[in-house]
């Protein structure tokens, strides 16, 4: 089967899109008929190229989308969910996070079962501050995707923001479970733990991450912080020490090493760096 005049149109058609911005290809792939789809994947690119057709479509870009869309599933339903969801996320990428949520949630209705759906649109309300909506996405992703770390990370820092530190310690917990060999997740379990009071096990977690990533000057800075609070101002300013050399314009290193170095009785130190934290504010 050939493709015909009309088909090579169409295709021209989502080539200009692709030239443009890109945000209705996937609602204008879905209204051409599945056997344009297959004939198009169907057809050998380098013969493609040898005819008239690559003056007007951008064949790679073309083959790309049109292999991606087939990978998503066959069908009518299916490929318009994708549609949405292929939308949404030129949308986010954009900023445009009203017209993204929107598509989303219109994938969703097609796809109930759409965790990646829900985990999208839950990093868009997060970023809009809808926090409890973000939160029950995330929780939704996870129904369906019980091992995504990702969605556990996000769902715990939304629950360390509203002040809810045992459901984050929990999911960053969860998250590790899935990912151990992530610094990120380690050092802000060390934060969760430090609000509530428990610097043994902020500390281990600060030093868990700075393992994993040894250039932190914030995992540093903060496992001096929770040394300091433990008396044990000798480590607590090594851990200054450190953050300083990694980020020599951290004015809160400088800030924190000046109050260890007070308390030490080290007033002469402790000026020079509370001098440098004021000229880097």
């Amino acid at each position: 089967m050939r493709l015909n005049e009309e088909d090579l149109i169409k295709l021209a058609q989502i080539s200009e899109l692709l030239e443009s911005d890109g945000t209705n290809v996937p609602l204008f792939i879905g209204s051409l008929p599945d056997r344009v789809i297959e004939q198009f994947l169907s057809i050998d690119q380098n013969d493609l190229e040898k005819t008239a057709a690559h003056r007007i479509i951008s064949l790679r870009r073309l083959g790309r989308l049109f292999s991606g869309w087939r990978r998503k599933g066959s069908g009518r339903a299916l490929r318009r969910t994708s549609a949405y969801y292929d939308r949404g996320t030129i949308y986010a990428n954009k900023g445009n996070l009203d017209r993204a949520i929107a598509d989303y949630t219109e994938a969703l209705k097609l796809n109930p079962k759409d965790a990646e759906a829900y985990y999208n649109r839950g990093v868009l309300y997060a970023k809009k501050g809808n926090l409890d909506q973000a939160i029950a996405d995330f929780t939704e992703a996870l129904k369906l995707n019980p091992k995504d770390a990702e969605a556990y990370y996000n769902r715990g820092t939304i629950y360390a923001n509203k002040g809810n530190l045992d459901m984050a310690i929990a999911d960053y917990t969860e998250a590790l479970k899935l990912n151990p060999k992530d610094a990120e997740v380690f050092y802000n379990r060390g934060l969760a733990y430090k609000k509530k009071g428990n610097l043994d096990r902020a500390i281990a977690d600060y030093t868990e991450a700075l393992k994993l990533n040894p250039k932190d000057a914030d995992a540093y800075n903060n496992r001096g912080v929770a040394y300091a609070q433990k008396g044990n101002l000798d480590r607590a300013i090594a851990d200054f020490n450190q953050a300083l050399k990694i980020n020599p314009k951290f004015a809160d290193a400088y800030h924190n090493r000046g109050m260890a170095y007070k308390n030490k009785g080290n007033l002469d130190r402790a000026i020079a760096d509370f001098n440098e934290a004021e000229k880097l504010k």
